[in-house]
């Protein structure tokens, strides 16, 4: 699998999965939201072409009052 990076991106040169969309979809919602987040641990491995037994996706959030939530 190739990559390119840049300043602030990583392009992968593959075919996108079902998993990869569905976390584009919700990094899309957290940005819409103005939500600081980061993806950790194993989607990462997933994401960079490691084989995992689960596909969950780790998160880390800002904290935000709870009205926010």
């Amino acid at each position: 699998m190739e990559f390119e990076f840049s300043e602030n991106r990583v392009k992968f040169g593959r075919e996108l999965s079902n998993l990869d969309r569905r976390v584009i979809k919700f990094a899309g919602i957290l940005d819409r939201l103005e939500i600081e987040y980061v993806i950790v641990s194993g989607y990462i491995a997933i994401l960079f072409g490691r084989s995992r037994n689960t596909e969950n996706v780790d998160l880390f959030v800002e904290e935000m009052r709870f009205e926010k939530t």
